[in-house]
């Protein structure tokens, strides 16, 4: 009885290091192709010409994501909302006067009906006064919205707007970036904060300096760790520069601290955490007249206090970088940068009302920070200058969407148009497939010696991608327990070793177990494993040609990670101590 319980003890306490394994085992790297991530775009009318923005948001609450475009027509500019119908198709847009030339929307609900408002930065207040205005159109809850408001937004060319609340009274506020500080485009940029009134109204305008010339989008997010919200805008000019503007959480902010770009023209900018160290990163593209195709994305690195490491720096793939949205897109868990991009150098340029054919570059990233050579796909029109990413069609995939400015050549022919790409990624519904196997399968003689175990095998997935494999060995005496990524080779093929020690205790007749499971993950999330034994034996004998009058059965089937114990009598020829070669099943033969 005493040797039974011993026994026994000793099983259980590997099966809690297998449970244990399985709960902590560590991931490797491999890369996902973005070939056929999206189908082919779907074009869809925006209500207007010169789109300049795209957004996605749920405006008469169906549940259903709909699409927020802005359109300059000068005088005649417009906002329209296109509604989604839940299968990634849309409604005919429905416009609404926006005031001269709007530049951006966001969506929030900015006088507490519980309904979503539509607020504008607005480039010019006429044709005649370049100062920027912010524009508020609030909801009606069903997909309508009543007629703009404006508020002049502190700097002239007013380029992009978000709502947060900066000064922590619950109210959605609007910060603003304006181009520059004076109609002739010259000196520094300038960002607006109008505080909120709680009623869909706002104070006047506070304006602070960007930190740079030709300033382009403005972000919100707590970069330094202090529960404040910041603001972070893209300049652009020579050279362009990252202004930060770190949050005194009563809406005021503190001086920009600007750090260096690449591009010149242009600014667009994201934030987000692209090496998984919990650090907000921010990434910035736009137009580099000095680079080899135009479009550039530069990565800084957050420190985490409102500070950034210099940056690392990315060709788009096309000319000028629109717009960049950060995103899992091939839902392999790492964020891949999206850009609204132009092909060609010779026909891109909107500014001189040149037309070119738009593109969305994809950079999928690697998780730590840095990324793959972008793929392009088309946008669907001239001259992409918006991109957003959700999922339209309710599949669980995110989806780009892309704002095609148009031609931008007198007479301005209404051209523009609004892209779906929806995502294409391939998921299966069944974990990879693992080979596992070892030489040697006992170690002997006992004499303490660390030995090279060499471990082998393939790891293969159908319509999927393997994106992590690793492996753990669990020693029932908890002492020798390597771990480590598992490198693939050509054809999933793998191989490396691992150093277990030769000896056992004395008392224990069953010999030392080391478990040794290898485990990888797809892209679909689904996850394998296939475990095999090492054993350091008490002896030399052939220990299966003992009967057992009682032994206690354990099956692993380690693809899905389940332990069920099964009572068996006179099994002595099965329990031999080693994993049968048909059904992965382990036996530990126990004599009463």
């Amino acid at each position: 009885m005493v040797r039974k319980s011993a026994t026994t003890r000793s099983i259980s306490a590997l099966l809690v290091g297998i449970f244990l394994l399985f709960v902590s085992l560590a991931a490797s790297d491999a890369a996902i192709s973005a070939e056929g991530l999206f189908l082919p775009v779907v074009s869809y009318n925006s209500g207007g010409f010169l789109l300049t923005f795209v957004a996605v948001a749920d405006v008469n609450g169906d549940g259903r994501p709909d699409l927020l475009v802005a359109n300059g027509q000068g005088d005649n500019s417009t906002v329209a909302v296109l509604l989604g119908k839940g299968d990634g198709t849309f409604q005919p847009a429905q416009t609404y006067s926006s005031g001269y030339e709007p530049t951006s929307i966001v969506v929030a609900d900015v006088n507490d009906d519980g309904r979503p408002d539509l607020l504008v930065s607005i480039l010019c207040t006429s044709t005649l006064d370049c100062q920027g205005l912010a524009g508020v159109l609030l909801g009606n809850g069903d997909g309508t919205f009543q007629p703009v408001a404006t508020y002049l937004s502190g700097g002239f060319f007013a380029e992009s707007i978000k709502a947060a609340d900066v000064n922590g009274d619950g109210k959605p506020d609007l910060l603003v970036s304006n181009f520059s500080t004076n109609v002739i485009q010259s000196g520094n940029g300038v960002v607006g904060v109008l505080l909120n009134n709680g009623d869909g109204t706002f104070q006047p305008v506070q304006t602070y300096d960007s930190g740079g010339g030709n300033t382009g989008e403005i972000e919100v997010a707590d970069v330094n760790s202090d529960d404040k919200f910041d603001l972070l805008v893209a300049n652009g000019g020579l050279p362009g520069y990252l202004g930060v503007l770190l949050g005194n959480g009563d809406g005021t902010f503190r001086p920009a601290q600007s750090y260096n770009t690449t591009g010149t023209h242009g600014a667009t900018l994201a934030v987000a955490d692209v090496n998984g160290d919990g650090r907000p990163d921010v990434v910035v593209a736009r137009e580099c007249v000095f680079c080899e195709n135009g479009g550039v994305v530069d990565v800084l690195m957050g420190n985490g206090d409102g500070t950034f490491q210099e940056l690392h720096s990315y060709s788009t793939g096309g000319y000028i970088a629109n717009s960049i949205k950060v995103a899992d897109v091939n839902e392999d868990g790492k964020p891949d940068i999206l850009v609204a991009d132009c092909k060609s150098s010779t026909t891109c340029i909107v500014g001189d009302h040149i037309s070119g054919e738009g593109e969305v570059s994809v950079l999928l990233g690697n998780g730590d920070g840095t990324f793959q050579s972008a793929q392009t796909y088309d946008s669907g029109g001239k001259n992409a200058s918006s991109v957003a990413v959700a999922d339209v069609n309710g599949d669980n995939k995110l989806d780009a969407i892309i704002a095609n400015f148009g031609d931008a050549i007198p007479p301005f022919f209404p051209n523009a148009s609004v892209g779906v790409l929806l995502n294409n990624t391939l998921f299966c519904t069944t974990p990879p497939t693992i080979t596992v196997s070892t030489t040697p399968t006992s170690l002997w003689p006992p004499n303490g010696k660390m030995v090279p175990v060499v471990v082998s095998g393939r790891i293969s997935d159908t319509g999927c991608t393997v994106t992590t494999a690793a492996y753990a060995v669990t020693d029932e005496y908890g002492e020798v327990q390597p771990s480590g990524p598992v490198m693939l080779g050509a054809g999933g093929s793998y191989s490396f070793t691992v150093l277990l020690q030769a000896s056992r205790t004395g008392t224990d007749s069953d010999g030392r177990l080391y478990a040794v499971t290898v485990r990888a993950r797809n892209n679909a999330g689904n996850t394998g494993s296939k475990m095999t034994i090492v054993t350091v034996p008490h002896d030399q004998g052939d220990r299966s040609s003992k009967p057992r009058k009682r032994a206690d059965y354990v099956r692993w089937r380690s693809s899905q990670l389940m332990l069920t114990g099964v009572y068996a009598r006179n099994r002595g020829r099965e329990c031999n101590g080693n994993i049968s070669p048909t059904t992965s099943t382990m036996c530990f033969g126990l004599q009463q």
